[in-house]
């Protein structure tokens, strides 16, 4: 029998008692008998990569190395992986080298901005036995397991859904070794917005389906995930409620940069003419001045229907100790999701235009109709008891505290150095 479970992940010191993500990893590597395949924008699972050295809020990352290491080389499980190139930071690939130096995995790495002249490889995801996956906003990175807040879903036995994961998996490993999009050599999929694959969550029928980026690397079928996100704010009567660490109708990595204002224009759209309730969760801490203005103007519209409202929060994780002030700008929520009264879609993207148009990404993307929602209210409830936390600071308030003051206190977000 098929079974989901949401993979949330909180910051160390947190109070909130949920299931883990280490928890759910540790797990579905464990079921691993044949066949591992890996998706990952980086690998920094062990602490020495940054602090030249173990710690242990490092531990829960180190044991999923330790996990991966013996699935290669004790229990003979084949392990493939495809690894963003080149890395960001130091020792993004660290621990995905180490591993195939190990004899303990293939990899190869899929450099977009190389080939195609921009992009990144961002998708996060493992794929087990063609019947187990993971998808979600954590990286394969210790910090993922304990200093930020993630948001996946882990999928037991649901082989249909997982197949067509794999699919996906292929496209990028055979593209990291011809780097021509005609060699993919990919089947097409039928799972999408307009067939998906009903399944049971809690009794109750469940449309679901893997959407992804961009459009070029996406096969005959494949739903686009920005049509996803479009399509379930134009289609949500009462409220949409989004988490998600950055948003910024931009396009922000290439040069010059692009406006780029789709989800912003369907969300204003949704708010005056459907009359629903915005409430989004973000972070401030990259482009932060576009960032700011962006998400006033955008609350700037609450008031203007007379039903529809906009309320934006922003969430920043403090940093206590003294050894979480050395990673202050890694302790943050990293989450990418969304929720309707009717519709839940947890990615991998963050939501400027590259992510979509240039870059690799995923969504789960599920449809509840009926009287019960099971699925939807606890992605729902997940959402408000974030909105409802004291990291949660309204907008203006963190735009005066923070920018205009230019306040140093541990509601604000550390400049980057």
């Amino acid at each position: 029998m098929m079974r989901c479970v949401v993979a949330k992940q909180v910051q160390e010191n947190s109070t909130e008692k949920r299931a883990k993500l280490p928890v759910a990893w540790n797990m579905l590597l464990a079921l691993a008998e044949n066949e591992i395949n890996i998706a990952a924008y980086k690998t920094s699972l062990r602490g020495k990569h940054i602090l030249n050295k173990p710690d242990l809020s490092t531990e829960m990352g180190e044991k999923i190395f330790d996990q991966l290491l013996k699935a290669g080389t004790e229990r003979h499980v084949r392990v493939r992986m495809v690894e963003n190139y080149p890395p960001k930071d130091r020792g993004d690939n660290a621990d995905g080298l180490s591993l195939a130096s190990k004899g303990a995995l293939h990899r190869r790495s899929l450099h977009l901005k190389k080939y195609y002249g921009s992009g990144t490889m961002h998708s996060k995801f493992f794929v087990v036995d063609d019947r187990h996956f993971y998808l979600g906003s954590a990286n394969l990175d210790w910090r993922s397991l304990n200093q930020k807040m993630e948001l996946g879903v882990l999928v037991l036995n649901c082989p249909c859904l997982a197949k067509d994961l794999k699919h996906i998996f292929a496209s990028y490993w055979n593209l990291a070794s011809q780097p021509h999009l005609n060699d993919m050599l990919i089947s097409e999929t039928d799972i999408n917005h307009k067939t998906p694959l009903t399944v049971q969550y809690k009794g109750v029928d469940t449309d679901v389906y893997i959407a992804a980026s961009p459009t070029s690397l996406n096969t005959v079928g494949r739903t686009w995930d920005l049509e996803a996100i479009v399509s379930a704010i134009s289609s949500a009567k009462r409220f949409i409620y989004i988490h998600v660490m950055d948003f910024i109708p931009m396009v922000l990595y290439k040069k010059p940069r692009n406006y780029w204002p789709v989800i912003d224009t369907a969300l204003r759209k949704a708010v005056i003419e459907s009359g629903v309730e915005l409430k989004i969760l973000v972070a401030a801490l990259h482009f932060v001045k576009e960032n700011l203005a962006f998400l006033k103007s955008l609350q700037a519209i609450n008031g203007c229907s007379t039903k529809g409202s906009v309320e934006i929060k922003i969430f920043n994780v403090p940093a206590i100790t003294a050894f979480q002030r050395q990673i202050a700008r890694d302790r943050r929520t990293h989450n990418k999701f969304m929720v309707t009264e009717n519709t839940v879609i947890i990615g991998t993207s963050n939501w400027s235009g590259d992510y979509f148009t240039t870059t690799t990404g995923l969504a789960l993307v599920s449809h509840q109709n009926g009287l019960n929602r099971p699925f939807v209210d606890s992605i729902r409830e997940i959402f408000l008891r974030d909105w409802k936390c004291s990291y949660a600071h309204a907008l203006s308030t963190y735009i005066q505290h923070c920018l205009e003051n230019n306040n140093n206190s541990n509601m604000c977000e550390n400049s980057k150095t």
